[in-house]
């Protein structure tokens, strides 16, 4: 019985970068941002790409907090048939934690842009892109012990590589923009000055690196969550039921009110 589970995260895969490359497409048709390589949250800051942005976002927001839940509960039962490490679910949950913590900052880059609310955008980009490093390096744990259940080593292997590249990505992507903007100067908060960064002015080459570490990060772990495909085709999902109880009728100012219950009260 398929319940086309697996498809979400091709949904996911397809929908971050889509949802980007439209931004970006729309702002420099605008002239909103300069065309070179900005940094993505550049090409959703100002208004009428930031609604797309802020739309596309939280709906990529909400089926990635779906698909953690399912890789969750997976392996979940996979534990029940095996004999796991004796961390190993401490280490699902704080997986799982951190995924929802990561969809959470994705919510905030989404819906607080960085002309707008820049501590809190920024705040939101930090706890996005961390929390989803710790996810997915957890993950590649938890892939490691559910061999050969769900998979054989060589997906381990792949997600690995995928771990050390979203996270030495992470690391050089903020070491490179500090230098960046270090060498920029500081601007105020609400300042478009610097979406319009171009090779003339101090700290472009390192705007641009950091540019390439922030995509570079995006693309990784949309196509980490890409290898659930083929761990979801596993799975079969059933609806939850839900049954009313008929109890007590109870009488009101002449009229007859009819109340029920749940199977579990």
């Amino acid at each position: 019985m398929s319940t086309f589970v697996e498809w979400i995260p091709i949904v996911i895969f397809i929908g971050l970068p889509a949802t980007f490359i439209a931004t970006y497409i729309w702002s420099v048709c605008l002239d909103h941002v300069y065309p070179v390589l900005p940094n993505i949250s550049d090409t959703g800051t100002i208004p009428p790409e930031s609604c797309l942005f802020s739309m596309m976002l939280n709906m990529t927001a909400a089926a990635l907090l779906f698909a953690i839940y399912v890789r969750h509960k997976q392996v979940v039962e996979i534990f029940r048939s095996k004999t796991p490490a004796k961390c190993a679910k401490l280490v699902n949950r704080v997986s799982s934690i951190s995924g929802l913590v990561a969809c959470v900052g994705l919510d905030l880059v989404a819906n607080f842009q960085e002309t707008n609310v820049l501590i809190v955008h920024d705040l939101g980009a930090m706890i996005c892109f961390w929390s989803s490093a710790v996810y997915i390096v957890l993950q590649v744990i938890l892939s490691y012990w559910i061999v050969p259940e769900m998979h054989g080593m060589v997906m381990v292997i792949i997600r690995g590589i995928q771990g050390m590249s979203a996270v030495t990505f992470l690391i050089l992507g903020l070491i490179t923009q500090n230098i960046a903007l270090s060498q920029f100067g500081p601007k105020q908060a609400n300042n478009t000055e610097i979406l319009q960064w171009k090779p003339s002015e101090p700290g472009w080459e390192w705007h641009v690196a950091s540019s390439v570490c922030e995509w570079s990060v995006v693309l990784t772990f949309g196509s980490f969550i890409l290898t659930f495909y083929w761990d979801f085709k596993k799975i079969t999902l059933y609806a939850p039921e839900l049954e009313l109880v008929e109890g007590e009728t109870d009488e009101q100012d002449g009229v007859q009110v009819k109340t029920f219950r749940s199977l579990g009260s």
